[in-house]
């Protein structure tokens, strides 16, 4: 009874300084019917779910380079709220809204119309009928993100916790008693990774609900085999919807890297390894009720460092660490933001070579939502390396991809805009 309790309250959940350039002039392209419309999908196979660009192991990080354009191209295509933009090929965008309608807008002009019960769990699907999304499979939880394996099958989360494998039917099921929001990682092997064990004893609810994970599940397809399993001792829970899953430390052996959150320390970066042993962690807090958005792992700098936002919140604090017995800070810089309170959305910064020097930077708001920068690591300080501004709130997450080919940043407005950065030249 408290996962259906649990997944009603997921459904009613909401996603909720100066630029150097002009903000985008805007002009509405479309507020009547599309050419091609419909509530619904087709249901059924044969559709191949698409594969995330990037981010597939919970590593932020966007394989395409720049130097991107400060001045956007804009789109808007209704007066409503963008809570979620993609582009899951490179012919089509994909505006999700805040009543839940998906357009799917291709190059050729057609559009499709959808509706969806989560944005942050879509799945966009190629078939017969061109792109779509999947609507939820038997019992899937609608929010949080299914895995889609190389070999095509589909691995989600259900109502009850379990795990399910799917290909046009179920192949396996495993019960992990999996966090009901939580996203589902997969790893270059295919092997996938679950958080676990939700509990209420920390809630501070700064991601939706008061339920928090408390471990850890490693499992192996076909048949779900759990390999690993580990939980964080009480009263300690892990204070977010995904794991880190990424080699941290160069070794070629991939660690998990998690936020660890109590009431009287507050949050912590922990990293483990893969049987639940503790290889680094970093200083806490200091006090309950504070968060700490883990983003991405790379080569910011010239260095492999990690990149986080301290209480995206309150004054964020955007923080690059280095690994070794400890998580140490080496760069640093504020008053930048990567979520919105009581949002599912995690996907609101990206590290992504900006500039093309061969370095990763991260891409985020200001605190005022109202400007997009990226902040690169440059002798060893923090600096802001590019800033556009977006003539309103931004209100969606942070999408990276190609469009035509060519390398692009999008975002979505609360008035209903989508902006375009493309890679110059």
């Amino acid at each position: 009874m408290r996962r259906i309790a649990v997944a009603v309250l997921l459904l009613l959940t909401a996603c909720s300084g100066t630029a150097l350039n002009p903000p985008p002039s805007t002009t509405l392209t479309a507020t009547t019917e599309p050419l091609v419309t419909s509530t619904q999908p087709a249901r059924g196979f044969p559709v191949e779910a698409i594969p995330l660009a990037y981010g597939a192991d919970g590593n932020g990080v966007a394989g395409l380079a720049g130097p991107f354009d400060r001045s956007p191209t804009t789109e808007r295509m209704r007066e409503a709220r963008v809570v979620r933009v993609a582009m899951p090929t490179d012919d089509v965008v994909a505006f999700t809204y805040e009543d839940g309608e998906v357009r799917l807008i291709h190059a050729s002009g057609e559009m499709k119309v959808r509706t969806t019960p989560g944005a942050t769990g879509i799945v966009y699907t190629q078939g017969p009928g061109g792109i779509d999304i999947l609507q939820p499979l038997p019992d899937q939880v609608p929010y949080g993100r299914p895995a889609i394996l190389a070999t095509g099958e589909i691995v989600y989360v259900t109502l009850e916790g379990e795990l399910v494998l799917w290909d046009e039917q179920e192949i396996a099921r495993a019960d992990v008693d999996a966090l009901l929001d939580g996203d589902v990682l997969v790893d270059d092997m295919g092997r996938i990774l679950v958080l676990t064990g939700p509990t209420d004893r920390y809630a501070h609810g700064i991601l939706g609900d008061e339920f928090e994970a408390s471990g850890v599940a490693i499992l192996e397809p076909p048949e779900l085999t759990v390999v690993s399993r580990f939980t964080v001792a009480e009263p300690h829970v892990i204070e977010g919807r995904r794991a880190l899953w990424a080699d941290l430390d160069g070794d070629g052996v991939r660690e998990v890297q998690v936020t660890v959150s109590d009431r009287e320390g507050g949050a912590q970066l922990r990293v483990y390894d893969e049987d639940g042993n503790i290889e680094a962690a970093g200083t806490p807090i200091g006090s309950a009720n504070r968060w700490r958005h883990q983003i991405a792992f790379g080569s910011f700098g010239g260095r492999q460092l990690g990149v986080e936002v301290v209480t995206p919140h309150i004054g964020g604090v955007v923080a690059f660490n280095e690994y070794g017995d400890d998580i140490s800070r080496v760069a640093r810089t504020t008053d930048f933001t990567s979520h919105a309170i009581g949002s599912l959305e995690l996907d609101g910064a990206v590290a992504i070579d900006v500039d093309g020097d061969g370095n990763l930077e991260l891409v985020l708001p200001t605190q005022d939502r109202r400007t997009l920068v990226a902040i690169a690591v440059v002798d060893g300080e923090a600096k802001v390396v590019w800033r556009a501004g977006l003539g309103g709130r931004l209100s969606s997450n942070i999408a990276v991809g190609t469009r035509n080919g060519v390398p692009t940043i999008a975002v979505g407005t609360a008035n209903g805009t989508v902006l375009f950065w493309s890679a110059a030249g």
